[in-house]
Formats: C-alpha cells, structure tokens, sequence
C-alpha cells in the first residue's frame, strides 16, 4: 500500500504535512457505543485542543484566508461543529491562537450514522483493491464525486478542476479535502477490519502541538476500538510518498516521528547553532579549509593529484591470500600495495591512526554488505618525518594509495600496517554519515554512492543480467544490432514520443519509442533472427516503475510463435534468476524493504496462462462481442467500465477500456509470473491474429507482482491487414488518443517483399533489475533517473540537507578522533 501527495497540493497549503493512519484487526461495528464515542471523543478533542493552543497572534497567517474561503464556499458551519477549524480560524483572525490543524475534528465530531468509526476512515482492503495507492490531489477534469448523505441512486456530481483538494484511489475520488463525507466507494462496513484514516496538519505548528493531538486520537481510538496494529505515514513536501510504515507501539513515540517529517524542533536547533559555532571557530569552513591544506601540501612539493599509483593488489585479493596467514598483533613480511577511499579515521595519540578503507573495485561492490579493511599507521614503521604531514592532511573521503604490510591488530582484526600513504586525489567536502532526501540522493549520484556503498550492488547485477541476456540470445543464434534513434515517425510501440528537429534536413524528428519496425525489417532482408538492447524514449509520466527513457531488449525470430517465445521467456527468467540468486525463487518487497508486505517470486516453469476476453466475461458475468472493432463493441465496454467504477480519461476507444478492464480485474490476480495471452485485435495493431479465432491475436504479456515486464507475439506479416490496422490507428489518433500508432508507408512496404512467419519479443531490462535486486523503485535502479527542474526552493532545500549531513559528520568524526580500534 502507497500514499502520496501531488506536488501542487503543496503549493497551495505550503508547509503541509499529512498523516495517514492505518488501523489493522478493527472491528467496525458496536452498537449502543455511537453516543458514548462521540462523548468521549469529543471531550478528547477539546482537552488536547485547549491544552495545545501556544500564546501568540496568528492572524496574520498566510494560510488563514485561503482556508477560511474554502470552508465557507464548502457550507462549513462554526454553530454545527462548535470545534470545527472555522472555530479555530475565526478565533485566529482576531488574533486569538490556533494549532492549525485539519481536520481532527472528523475524528471526534463527525460520526457515522451507520457505524462507530469516525467518518474520515476508509476500507484499506477495498483501497489496496483498487489499486493499492490512496493519494492526496488537487481535483482534475473528469473526476466524479458521490456525496456520503445523497440517495444512491443520485447522479454523481463533477467537481472543477483543481477546485478542491480530493482523497483518490487511481481514477476514483474518494472524498473532497476537509467536509469528509466519502463517497461509497472505499468506505468501510461492518464487516471491515482494516482502516485508513487521514490527519493534515497545515502551517508552522509546534511539534509539541501536532504530537499532543495526535496522541490524543492515538489514545482514544486504541482504547475504543482496540486495534492488532497501529502504524502511521508521515508525508511533507520533502517526502511526498509513502509505502514504509512506522509502528505506533506507545504514543510517546509520536513527537520523534513528527519531527523527522517537519524539522528541527527546538532542542535540534538549538543543539545545531552549538554545532555550528564550533565549525565557526574551529574550521571556519571545512572546504576553504581543505583548499588551504592542498595548497600547503603544494609548497612542500607535495604531488596532490599524481598520475599513477602502482597497486599490487585489490582489497579482496588481499583478503582472499592473506586473512588467513596472519597473527593478532603482528604482520608478514610481505609488501602490498592498494588502493581504495577512506571511510573513517581515527587517531589514538600523536603517533597512532587508524583509517577504514573501502574499494571501488566491481568484487567488492557485488556484495550485499561492503568490503572494507583497516590500515593501521603507527610511528616506527611508518617513516617519523612524514607521518604528521601524511595523517594530519588525511580526511574522510581520500582516495590514497597504501604500501604497508598485511597483518591482524591486536583485537584480530585484518588490517594492512601502512609503511607510507600518497594521498591520490583529496575529498573537499564533508561526507555526511546518510542522505536523507532522495531528491538529494538522485540528483547527486556520486555523493550517494560514496554514502550508501552498498547501493551499487543492483547496477553490478543490472550489468550481470544484460551480459547474461546476451549470453542467452547469441546461444540461440542471434545477431545484434544497433538501429536508428531518431525517426521520422514514431512507431512501434503505443505511446506519445518526444519530438526533436534536425536543421541540417530542415525537418522534425521523433525520439524512438521501440526498434520493433526496424528490426522486423531486416529480419525481412535475411537476418533470421537479430536483437537490440538499447534506450527507448516515451513523453510520459514519471513515477516508481515508469521513467521517460529506460533500457529494453527486442528481439526477433523468424520461423517461431508466440508459443516458442513463451518457453523462451520461462527459460530464460529462470536462468537469471539461477545467476543472480542461486535459486528459481526470489524474495521481493514490492513496496519497498519497509513496506511490511514480502512476496517470493518463483521463477519456476511453467508459468499460469490467463486469456484475457474469456476472463473478462466471467468476471463481469457477461458475453463480450467477438467484433471489439464496431461502435456497439466500443459502448457495451463503456457500459462495462461505468458500472464497475473502473475510471478511463479521453478519448474512451476501445483499446483504452479494455486496457482498464484488465488493469481492475486481471492484472491484481498476477503476483507470480503470469502471462495474459490472446489480446483482441483492437489492443494489438502489429501482432498476427489468433488461428483459432481471427478478433483475437497471438500475443502475451508477462506481468509479476502485478506489473508488467515482457510483452510478445506473434508479428502479422500481411501487408494488406497491417495497413488496415494502422489506419485504424490514425483514426484513433484523431479522435486524441495520442498514443496511437502513424501510419509507416515504409514498413508496409517491406511487408510486401516478404516477412516470414516470426516472433517478437520485448523486455523491460529496469524493471527486471527492480525484481532482482529487490528494489520498489524504478529511480533506485538507474544511476541517474529523470528529476524535475530543481526550483529554487528545491535547491535550498537539498542544500540545507546536505549541509545537515556534512555538519553531523564533522561533529562525529570530532568526537571519535581520539579512539581506537585496537
């Protein structure tokens, strides 16, 4: 389950943080307890309430009229919820004090009718259902709103883009921002046992504040309902999504988790201008600083940047030959020489350091935990007139180069004893211990990397994957190659491309959104079977598993089906898998290590099969139309879509509705690997119809953990049938569906010379890599995903952070200058 909050809901409630509570083994419903809940919790909420309001003038607040506006244009009476935020506003506009926080009072003033459980809750199973992502938006075009008090059978009301802030699972809005009266859909019943609830807290409020309320609920709300298991997710405009739980097992614990979500409380700022001061009076300014020592290092013809160091050996050859020869506290008489950077430094005494080394090595970084080795540097063996020089310049963060000897120290740990140390390229900047914002983390991948080693291993196993795909594909006799990037149309694929010009031809050009044309091509000019791992570029949205350029592979087999090519996929997954892991299964979090749910992949032939029209129809409990082509076809799966709330935007073609249908009814059923087989034609405008049944065709997707990762079939080779299909195409396009396929005069052409019968096949090389390296996030297995311009905020932000860190590390590494590691 994931939460989030679009970006432009921040800008209009600048400050905003958002709470969302998830309540497991509730049970919803008690009666004769409506009167003594809504006593109960409504005394809560005063006492916190009373208790929180700090003395100051709040009128003045920016967020005062906005929302005073809002909640007057939404009908909210201050007589008919006495406690109500417009209390609270109307009390802070002449000048009284308000916490600012909305809209605990639905928790302890707005009540059900039907149940005890307060109004702003929602089913958790019917949410994940649905999707599995509930998210906080401003509303859009064609969203619909049922209001919790109207007949059922009442028309849905529209709502005006970005007029209100609205609760919505994918397509499906779930209420307005503050009145919380929800829709049916979503909402709980008796029979509910897990829940969602949402508090936002709007403003510069005092952690002190927001935490007492909370606790109030948190209180209240354990001891009424008795729920297995509380957790909440804390959202900001730093951490705009969720799917990593914190467990509530007391309440107190509640101020710590506010604070990581809104800043520094007092005590931190106070305890960071302590921090500050000391940088002040003791480095000024660690970079100036650094700058400083290399200059002086220069004046006593100090190479800082040499050209070369000969190293003898690697960190893990040096571990592999000697940790098991030496002895504690002493070292062999055999000279090494590494390389590597330094992860921490310690000194015991004027003539005693210690330095942790870590490698760059690609051994080294295959590991889920990173090879490190201590060098020990002690006067005697290591030169007196050069030791202060060398181990006073050296910060954490150098690249050095160490001569020295391999031994134990006298705590048996294997370490290097360092004869000399050439400093090889100097870190002028702090290295902080962790970087908290992944908007820092992506936007500065070298630094990253350097802070969190261990993430490197997914692109090590990101290369084994794509070396082990070529490996596969050259054993089955296939050539690669390499086709164009830019292309006068866009084809190949369903999608908006991007859009270039080239001067030099005075023309506009299109990035490439699939190779598929033109490798069918030369598999036409009499290269049976060819493939191409490369980079596709897609003009649309950005989020965990999508990113506007991403690696794929296609290849094409002349003389094979869609059936050849679902062995192949079985084959050649479970291969990986065997490489990568050792075993066909594969442990997987899809949201995220934190997100409390584990799923084991097993990439075990053979895989289930599920026709998709035959399943539709006994879903749905309704024959569909064999011609999905005609206008009647196109209203009865719109007719579909209405009925079960399955939301489709512009232009509703037949192809768009039924890629929804399967989305709601399949796709949620596919957590192992799956393939989806025999789309309809209307889906599929360059795959061969099926033999048996000439609406359909013989195509598969592979979805696992509800995702899809290979899509196939096998290619129509008609001319005259392909044309056909990508006029249709053309009028889909008209229509505004601007993921529709142009027409490629070019391609049918080389049809008419003659496609044999043959096999395509696509794969999402990143989301692959997700699978096995057990990452949620498409950003966490590309070394530098698409990011948003940085804004000026943004950049103050990431800034602010990085300094944090950096500030945190010199107070750390200040304070263990003096310990030892023997």
């Amino acid at each position: 389950m994931e939460f989030g909050v679009q970006s432009e809901v921040f800008k209009i409630f600048p400050g905003l943080r958002v709470v969302f509570v998830v309540a497991k083994g509730v049970k919803v419903g008690q009666e004769g307890q409506k009167e003594a809940v809504v006593e109960r919790l409504g005394k809560a909420w005063a006492k916190a309430t009373t208790a929180a309001v700090k003395a100051g003038n709040a009128q003045n607040h920016a967020n005062v009229a906005p929302l005073r506006t809002r909640l007057a244009a939404m009908g909210v009476s201050a007589k008919k919820y006495p406690s109500s935020i417009e209390n609270l506003l109307r009390r802070a506009s002449k000048g009284g004090n308000a916490p600012f926080i909305t809209p605990l009072v639905s928790f302890f003033q707005s009540i059900s009718l039907e149940h005890v459980i307060p109004v702003g809750g929602y089913d958790l199973d019917q949410i994940s259902a649905a999707g599995g992502q509930l998210v906080l938006r401003l509303s859009e075009d064609t969203d619909e709103y049922v209001g919790f008090d109207v007949p059922a059978d009442a028309p849905a009301t529209k709502i005006e883009a970005g007029t209100e802030v609205v609760h919505a699972v994918g397509n499906l809005v779930l209420n307005r921002h503050i009145c919380y009266k929800p829709s049916k859909k979503g909402l709980f019943t008796d029979e509910s046992t897990n829940l969602v609830f949402t508090i936002e807290v709007i403003g510069e409020v005092a952690n002190d504040v927001v935490a007492s309320v909370t606790r109030a609920f948190d209180a209240e709300f354990r001891a009424i309902f008795k729920p297995d298991e509380l957790s909440i997710h804390i959202l900001s405009e730093d951490k705009p999504v969720s799917s990593e739980a914190v467990q509530l097992v007391a309440p107190s614990k509640l101020p710590k988790l506010l604070q990581a979500a809104s800043g520094p409380s007092k005590n931190a700022m106070k305890k960071q201008a302590r921090i500050e001061k000391i940088q002040e009076n003791d480095t000024v300014d660690f970079h100036d600083e650094r700058i400083k020592a290399v200059a002086k290092l220069r004046e006593q013809n100090v190479e800082v940047y040499p050209h070369k160091f000969h190293a003898t050996t690697t960190l893990s050859k040096l571990v592999a030959e000697y940790k098991s020869k030496t002895k504690d506290g002493e070292y062999l008489s055999d000279e090494v020489k590494l390389t590597g950077r330094i992860l921490l430094k310690r000194e015991s005494g004027a003539r005693l350091a210690f330095l942790t080394l870590i490698s760059g090595e690609i051994e080294v970084a295959d590991r889920e935990e990173p090879l490190t080795i201590q060098v020990i540097s002690k006067g005697g063996l290591y030169p007196e007139e050069f030791f202060e020089r060398d181990n006073k310049f050296l910060r954490k963060g150098d690249v050095i180069g160490i001569t020295g000897f391999p031994g134990n120290s006298n705590k048996g740990e294997f370490s290097v004893y360092a004869s000399s140390i050439q400093l090889l390229a100097p870190c002028l900047h702090l290295i902080p211990r962790k970087l908290e914002l992944e908007e820092s983390r992506y936007r500065n991948r070298s630094l990253d990397l350097l802070v969190h080693p261990a993430e490197r291993r997914q692109f090590v196993i990101r290369s084994k994957i794509i070396r082990e795909l070529r490996d596969f594909l050259d054993g089955y006799g296939f050539l690669e190659v390499e086709t164009p990037m830019m292309n006068l149309i866009a084809g190949g694929a369903t999608a908006k491309p991007f859009v270039t010009y080239h001067n030099s031809l005075h023309t506009e050009m299109f990035m490439r959104i699939a190779p598929e044309l033109y490798l069918k091509k030369l598999v036409v000019g009499g290269f049976d079977r060819v493939y191409e791992i490369g980079r596709q570029f897609r003009n649309e949205s950005i989020d965990h598993t999508h990113n506007p350029e991403f690696t794929t592979c296609e290849f094409y087999m002349a003389y094979a089906d869609y059936h050849d090519l679902m062995a192949m996929t079985e084959e050649f997954l479970s291969r990986v898998a065997q490489k990568i892991h050792g075993s066909n299964k594969v442990k997987y979090h899809p949201k995220g290590l934190d997100g409390g749910v584990e799923v084991e992949i097993d990439f075990s032939p053979p895989y289930r099969r599920i026709p998709i029209i035959a399943t539709l129809s006994s879903k749905t409990g309704k024959p569909f139309p064999t011609d999905l082509t005609t206008v009647e076809s196109q209203q009865f799966l719109d007719g579909v879509c209405r009925e079960y709330g399955v939301e489709c935007s512009n232009p509703r073609t037949a192809a768009r509705l039924l890629d929804k249908l399967v989305e709601h009814f399949i796709e949620p059923e596919c957590d192992q690997p799956t393939f989806l087989i025999d789309h309809p034609q209307v889906m599929s405008p360059l795959a061969k119809w099926h033999r048996d049944d000439p609406n359909l065709t013989e195509r598969f997707e592979l979805f696992i953990c509800k995702r899809e990762l290979i899509n196939a079939y096998t290619e129509l080779n008609d001319p005259v049938r392909q044309r056909n299909l990508f006029e249709a195409q053309v009028k889909d396009r008209d229509t505004g569906d601007e993921e529709a396929q142009n027409m490629d005069e070019s391609f049918c052409l080389s049809l008419e010379y003659g496609l044999p019968p043959t096999g395509g096949w696509g794969i999402g090389i990143d989301r692959l890599v997700m699978f096995m390296s057990d990452k949620s996030s498409i950003r966490d297995v590309l070394l530098f995903p698409a990011l948003a311009p940085e804004t000026n905020i943004q950049q103050q932000q990431i800034l602010q952070a990085l300094k944090q860190a950096q500030l945190s590390a010199a107070t750390s590494s200040s304070s263990s200058s003096s310990s030892s590691a023997q």
